[in-house]
């Protein structure tokens, strides 16, 4: 029965080996805002990173704005195999898949 269920543990963390991927997390505080007027999308740049992150809806642009006004650090979770790093790892004005949030203050 041991080595039934050691069998059926490792090949319950092989198949979840197969669908897995490693997120890419670029975080830093929001160092400008972009938006052009002859398009619908809003751009940010983070402090780290060398490439505009595009996203994709008013409440980005909301959270981008009230992060950027108030200083705040944010961290930007890419949830797709083709950004590998937070450096060059993408093209400018690429749109963002993933998810992000801003942080709060450390309190000490």
């Amino acid at each position: 029965m041991k080595n039934f269920i050691k069998f059926a543990f490792l090949i319950l963390i092989s198949i979840s080996s197969i669908n897995s991927f490693a997120d890419v997390t670029c975080e830093g505080k929001i160092t400008k805002l972009q938006k052009w007027s002859d398009q619908t999308h809003f751009s940010i740049m983070l402090s780290g990173a060398d490439r505009l992150i595009r996203v994709g809806s008013d409440m980005d642009a909301s959270m981008a704005m009230m992060a950027f006004a108030a200083g705040k650090k944010v961290g930007f979770v890419w949830t797709i195999d083709s950004i590998t790093s937070c450096a060059g790892g993408w093209d400018h004005n690429r749109l963002f898949v993933g998810f992000w949030e801003v942080y709060e203050d450390q309190l000490n």
